[in-house]
């Protein structure tokens, strides 16, 4: 649960705080049929209205990897892979805690989950996700990264 108060919750601290909340604070949640199997995607919405930070991260990162123990339909089982709740967790905290990077959308389909995030810095990036796979060594995470100023890759998504 704590994974899904982060994504709702509003708490304002300091100004990295405060830009945290704004970006955390307007989830949208939506299942669809791609190609006849079932797709969650999950999108923050707060960067639909364009605001003045993107800029700061102009780099495009997508981090997957197949679930472990998906359902039939290919959505994940959280009851028989509840580390998949604190990788959840831990991703939000390794990337977002100081905003070196934001995570603008998940996509979970066919066993897969991908996680769309924005980078200010791509060697900060390379150093912080060494410890995700360090701590989920089972989850065989790949990284692709692409210079998208524009956020084109968050635009396209549905």
């Amino acid at each position: 649960m704590k994974f899904f108060k982060r994504l709702f919750k509003k708490n304002v601290d300091s100004s990295t705080q405060q830009l945290n909340t704004l970006i955390q604070h307007r989830w949208s949640l939506k299942k669809i049929n791609t190609n006849g199997h079932p797709t969650i995607i999950m999108k923050n919405e707060s960067f639909v209205t364009t605001y003045g930070f993107i800029k700061e991260y102009p780099i495009n990162c997508i981090l997957a990897f197949k679930l472990q123990l998906p359902r039939e339909d290919g959505l994940p089982n959280l009851m028989k892979e509840p580390r998949l709740k604190k990788l959840d967790n831990e991703l939000f905290e390794v990337f977002e805690s100081d905003m070196q990077a934001v995570i603008s959308a998940i996509i979970t389909t066919q066993g897969v989950r991908q996680y769309i995030l924005y980078l200010k810095d791509l060697e900060e990036f390379t150093q912080r996700f060494s410890r995700i796979q360090f701590l989920f060594k089972e989850y065989r995470i790949m990284t692709c990264n692409e210079f998208d100023p524009y956020w084109q890759n968050y635009y396209s998504i549905e």
